[in-house]
């Protein structure tokens, strides 16, 4: 819940210990509003099959705008994850 996510230990532990945690920088053309809106507009496009294929069958975007997008997702046995895009 939101109490997991304000500490993210799967962010700090993953990082800690090598797993589970991964940056990549990527650039795009457009400006970053439009960037977060296109990343959930394909979110929101994602079939139930194509998210369970993904590891991620259930999420919750918690912000999209212009500073980023951080997105909850909840795997099967209902760790909470999240992706964060800036």
């Amino acid at each position: 819940g939101p109490l997991q996510d304000a500490i993210a230990p799967g962010h700090w532990l993953g990082q800690f210990v090598g797993l589970n945690s991964r940056t990549e920088r990527w650039e795009f053309a457009g400006s970053p509003a439009e960037v977060s809106a296109a990343l959930v507009a394909v979110l929101d496009e994602l079939t139930p099959e194509r998210r369970a294929k993904l590891l991620i069958p259930e999420f919750r975007v918690a912000r999209a705008d212009a500073g980023g997008v951080h997105v909850l997702t909840w795997t099967k046995a209902e760790w909470l994850d999240s992706l964060d895009v800036r």
